[in-house]
């Protein structure tokens, strides 16, 4: 899943620079692929899973939030200095359109 991230990546044509210039690696992938099940569980119940609840549910804050990785993985620097998502909703109906 790792190792050939760059090739699919541009096979699939999606610009994708990593984490603020770090790659992908196993633990970020097994993150995706559960919050993708959590939201494809939620968006399109009628699918079939052997999994049912979610344990926690996404409630959006009207705060700001900064971000902040664990400082061995040597990006904190490199991200934004002001926050970067709100609670408000994004213009459109972006998640309607993907299903």
């Amino acid at each position: 899943m790792t190792d050939p991230q760059e090739e699919e990546f541009a096979r699939l044509g999606l610009p994708f620079g990593g984490l603020w210039g770090r790659p992908l690696h196993a633990i970020d992938c097994q993150g995706l692929f559960c919050e993708t099940d959590k939201y494809c569980r939620e968006a399109a119940p009628e699918l079939a899973s052997a999994r049912k609840r979610i344990k926690a549910r996404f409630t959006p804050t009207p705060e700001p939030i900064r971000l902040f990785f664990p400082p061995k993985w040597g990006i904190n620097d490199k991200l934004p200095g002001e926050p970067v998502f709100s609670g408000s909703a994004p213009a459109g109906d972006v998640q309607g359109a993907l299903f």
